[in-house]
């Protein structure tokens, strides 16, 4: 979906057209192991127990939302509002990564605890 207000939406439909190409939601999911809700996406790739386990259920129910989580403070103070610059101001990926950097650092030095916890939750492989 390409809001009315966007200044650049033949841009952004290439944007989003590139995102569903096969070799860049491999890419995506070898780089960040995002399992991208797409018929592109060839379970073959997956390469752990967990994300075979969730293809699975996802197969198995007609109604399966999966979802990354990430530490509150990132995700609010990071990731959305620089996800919206790149779209909003045409904040480059370079930046965009440095930003996001930036974000995680600084919810590491703010908040160990959480970090801690996230780390213990998570499951290692």
């Amino acid at each position: 979906m390409i809001p009315k207000s966007a200044k650049h939406k033949e841009g952004a439909a290439k944007f989003l057209m590139f995102l569903q190409e096969e070799e860049n939601v491999k890419c995506l999911y070898e780089t960040a192991n995002v399992m991208m809700p797409n018929v592109n996406f060839k379970d073959e790739w997956l390469t752990s127990e967990i994300d075979k386990q969730v293809m699975e259920w996802k197969e198995e129910s007609g109604n399966f939302c999966y979802q990354l989580y990430f530490a509150p403070m990132f995700e609010s103070d990071g990731l959305i509002p620089t996800v919206q610059k790149m779209f909003s101001e045409d904040l480059s990926p370079k930046d965009a990564a440095a930003e996001l950097e930036e974000a995680l650092e600084k919810c590491r030095e703010q908040n160990p605890e959480v970090h801690e916890a996230f780390v213990g939750w998570s499951i290692a492989e």
